[in-house]
């Protein structure tokens, strides 16, 4: 046998190899999600690989997910959750803002979703990918200044 070569059953080494595939595919999606958070010039070409087989949705962004078909009555599939934090001066808002790709809508290709508000009063914000609305950023600026007047809250 040579130096360096282990005894394993072949069952054991699919697992192994599985496993390391499930690693890879999780080290991939946080790269690309840190990408977006840091506002990579390449964040508009994050897609369906930012999040990695098997992984599971929150109740929020399921909500979320929820929120997008409703709205554009089109299936949506999350790509990737960042967080935002828009100034003017101080604080206005600050928050996550789940990116949905959407397939079958006939202006969109990907929307940006949130939450806002308190628990009780709750509100679920959905705005499409277009024209001067490339990331979530620019999708929460979007919302705060409706068209493009004071800001609102």
């Amino acid at each position: 046998m040579p130096i360096g070569k282990s005894i394993l059953a072949k069952g054991e080494r699919e697992e192994q190899v599985e496993d390391l595939i499930r690693l890879s595919r999780l080290a991939i999606a946080r790269s690309w999600a840190l990408l977006a958070r840091v506002g990579h010039p390449g964040r508009h070409l994050l897609g369906r690989a930012t999040v990695a087989r098997g992984e599971t949705m929150t109740g929020e962004e399921l909500e979320l997910k929820h929120a997008v078909e409703d709205t554009l009555k089109a299936p949506a599939s999350l790509s990737y959750t960042a967080p935002v934090r828009h100034m003017f001066g101080t604080i206005i808002w600050e928050g996550r803002v789940s990116v949905f790709d959407v397939d079958g809508h006939a202006t969109a290709t990907r929307a940006y979703a949130w939450i806002s508000g308190l628990a009780g009063a709750r509100q679920s914000h959905v705005v499409l990918h277009k024209a001067g609305i490339i990331g979530p950023a620019d999708a929460v600026r979007a919302q705060l200044m409706g068209d493009g007047a004071e800001p609102r809250f």
